[in-house]
């Protein structure tokens, strides 16, 4: 998962490039802002069953600090649009990059939280007798 990593990386070639102005640069971020505080909101509320809270716990924090970093990379991103200074590029795609590790990382576990109960449900129904159609 690299598309937001990657969105980031070709807004800033699109205003280096002359291809779009600052305030639809800063409109980009503003909007991808919006979504991220939107669904760090949405993470607050979701309701985990207790038996799944231990399992999950990881992979919403890596999910969680992903989030993050990608809001403080937003932020950076703001301050280079008006300094321009190299300094705040590449700090903002070094908290990008880390941000996006975190959020590769929730979504690996979350895949193999998902393939353990996928399993243990095939092994429960086949000792129960049922199977799978064909």
């Amino acid at each position: 998962m690299n598309a937001p990593l990657e969105d980031l990386r070709r807004w800033i070639l699109d205003l280096r490039s002359q291809d779009i102005e600052g305030t639809e640069f800063l409109s980009r971020i503003e909007a991808r802002r919006a979504h991220y505080n939107r669904v760090l909101e949405d993470l607050g509320g979701l309701e985990i069953p207790q038996d799944m809270e231990a399992e999950v716990q990881d992979e919403l924090l890596a999910g969680r600090r992903g989030i993050q970093g990608f809001l403080e990379a937003l932020g950076t991103l703001c301050e280079w649009e008006r300094s321009r200074a190299s300094e705040d590029l590449d700090r903002a795609l070094a908290l990008a990059t880390q941000a996006n590790s975190l959020l590769n990382q929730a979504v690996s576990m979350n895949w193999r939280t998902f393939q353990t109960y996928q399993e243990s449900a095939e092994e429960f129904l086949a000792q129960v007798g049922y199977e799978a159609p064909s």
